[in-house]
């Protein structure tokens, strides 16, 4: 892990000299900052890439979702068709009790 607060420290400190553009007195590191800037960079991608990858392992249980959604719609279509058969079957079987009833009545 990078200690950011070091580097910013290190590198972001203010030098009213040279933030105001005069030659003297200057505060700033003389230090190389290439080195942080790459480990700073190498740190960036890396967290980008660990984005990404969850990103698609999002991607990828979002699609899991969704078809558990259509798969549930289309069973709670069949359920709801199968409901009406059932009532359907119920009111013959009803209207045939009746038809006995009135031939052996």
């Amino acid at each position: 892990m990078i200690d950011l607060d070091a580097i910013a420290e290190k590198w972001l400190k203010l030098c009213g000299h040279c933030d105001a553009g005069l030659p003297m007195g200057c505060t700033c590191t003389g230090d190389d900052p290439r080195s942080d800037i790459q480990r700073l960079a190498h740190f960036i991608r890396a967290q980008q890439d660990q984005i990404e990858q969850q990103n698609q392992e999002l991607d990828w249980q979002v699609g899991i979702v969704k078809r558990q959604r259509v798969t549930i719609a289309e069973q709670g279509d069949k359920v709801r068709e199968l409901r009406d058969q059932v009532a359907f079957l119920k009111d013959k079987v009803a209207d045939l009790h009746h038809q006995l009833i009135e031939k052996e009545g």
